[in-house]
């Protein structure tokens, strides 16, 4: 019993930390409003300095709306750092974001603004429900958050539609930034069942960057026709949707459609753990690539996923992964385009299984129609890819079968293919083509490339070598290779070089 009491008196304590406002477009502007719902507060901003006038950093308030629409500076530049702010609405029934009836437009500002340049740490928590955002597109500094810190920060979007946000400060609509990259807190975004559309940022993304180490995770949510972009040649990097330096995105059940970015039409993670599951990607459009790019991503996991008519100007129809290590599992690609290399995908340093695929109709204009292999890259090819249909458009380069065959292209000596021979033997024989070529290891079931070329440099001492103490295996070896059209490396290097010129 005695337990018990103290637990509904722990509890009691915690619940009347929270401050509650109320707040109406008929409510008044002072000190005292809020306090009820007939007595309502007229915006965030009265709302907040009432708020204040009798609390301190550390408290909980909640902010509660009534239906309407608000608008004018009134409504923003909340500084928000060190408290728990909610922001919700009356009426949190409404069956998607595009339903809600509390409506925040037209702001000139960010909503919310944390900022600490001092060695002082705490954090800040903020979420947000059942809220329509709508901004000016005049306007050049405004989102939902600005965060200029070193601090925790946790920030929860639920059923909330966000449109129109045009911000020349960073992100479009959140921003996270340390004042020292060496030190910074836990961040931890949370968006769920939210709609972002037609929001811009120039300098990170059109939804949400971040230079410090984040965990984003993003649900069933819809991306449309959102932009990342700068003046051409600007170094600040620039996606449709996200850009993570540090931390684990994951994204689950969304859609992306007609996303665009200087870089990525969709999203750039490195040094992260990066998921993408059931989730649609398409007509994004990048400039480097299609729909996403990865660096020093250790874990990319791609499955159940759908990705169709995404552009690339250079590389990477969906895709462009560097120094990766993933599994792109069950996932349909069909009609992606990229002008240089890799209509689906464009790889350099990694290892990928790919398993259950359907790629077809996926073009390039130059290298590899599915997959283009830069360097120091391994595939594993299940026999369960569906491969059928991937063309390279520019006829003078289709000829060169030993560089592309319209399923996979690569030029260096150090990028090879592993997997079910009749897989790999399916590619040559449906494509005419080698894939420079592949000859099985029987020892080991699997079958890895090896360019023509490879053992023409070797020796004639070493060659006797192989003869006189290998000779079984150089038997095996030889025998297998005969099926197989040989590329000289040296004439695919003087072919790309032509290409690039």
């Amino acid at each position: 019993m005695k337990y018990l009491i103290l637990l509904l008196l722990t509890i009691q304590l915690v619940r009347s930390d929270e401050i509650v406002k109320y707040v109406s477009t008929s409510g008044t502007i002072d000190l005292t409003c809020g306090s009820t719902t007939l007595d309502t507060c007229k915006s965030l901003t009265a709302a907040w300095s009432s708020f204040l006038s009798s609390h301190q950093s550390g408290d909980t308030l909640r902010l509660v709306l009534s239906d309407g629409t608000y608008s004018s500076d009134d409504n923003s530049g909340l500084l928000v750092w060190g408290y728990t702010v909610t922001l919700e609405s009356t009426t949190s029934n409404s069956p998607t974001p595009n339903d809600n009836t509390v409506i925040i437009n037209h702001l000139v500002q960010p909503i919310f603004i944390v900022r600490n340049t001092t060695t002082t740490q705490t954090s800040t928590s903020i979420t947000i429900t059942d809220i329509n955002v709508e901004f000016s597109l005049i306007n050049t500094n405004a989102s939902v958050l600005q965060f200029f810190s070193h601090d925790d920060l946790v920030v929860k979007m639920n059923k909330v539609y966000v449109k129109f946000i045009n911000s020349t400060y960073g992100s479009g609509v959140i921003d996270i930034q340390s004042p020292d990259d060496n030190i910074f807190g836990d961040v931890n975004v949370t968006l769920n069942n939210c709609n972002f559309q037609n929001n811009y940022g120039n300098n990170g993304a059109g939804i949400l960057g971040s230079t410090i180490p984040t965990n984003l995770v993003v649900k069933e949510s819809t991306f449309s026709n959102n932009y990342g972009l700068t003046n051409p040649g600007d170094p600040s990097a620039w996606h449709g949707a996200f850009e993570l330096l540090g931390g684990i995105l994951t994204i689950d059940n969304c859609t992306f459609i007609g996303n665009i970015g200087t870089y990525c039409g969709v999203f750039y993670a490195n040094l992260a753990i990066v998921t993408i599951t059931n989730t649609i990607m398409n007509g994004n459009r990048g400039d480097v690539c299609g729909a996403f790019a990865t660096d020093d991503v250790k874990k990319l996991t791609v499955m159940d996923s759908t990705f169709q008519e995404n552009y690339s100007n250079y590389a990477g129809g969906v895709m462009l992964l560097n120094r990766t290590y993933g599994d792109i599992v069950n996932n349909n690609f069909t009609y992606n385009h990229a002008v240089l290399a890799g209509g689906v995908m464009y790889s350099r340093i990694g290892k990928y299984n790919l398993r259950g695929n359907y790629m077809r109709n996926n073009t390039v204009q130059v290298l590899g129609a599915t997959l283009y292999c830069d360097e120091f890259v391994s595939y594993t090819l299940d026999t369960d890819n569906d491969w059928d249909l991937n063309t390279v458009s520019n006829t003078d380069i289709q000829r060169y079968q030993g560089v592309d065959c319209g399923v996979v292209g690569k030029t260096s000596q150090s990028c090879y293919f592993y997997g079910d021979q009749k897989m790999l033997a399916e590619i040559q024989n449906n494509y005419f083509c080698t894939v420079d070529p592949f000859i099985p290891n029987y020892r080991y079931d699997y079958i890895y490339g090896v360019p023509k070329g490879a053992f023409a440099g070797i020796g004639v001492g070493i060659a006797f070598i192989i003869v006189s103490t290998f000779i079984l295996v150089r038997y095996t070896i030889r025998r297998q290779a005969q099926v197989l059209e040989h590329f000289s490396p040296k004439t695919n290097q003087n072919l790309l070089e032509r290409l690039i010129d």
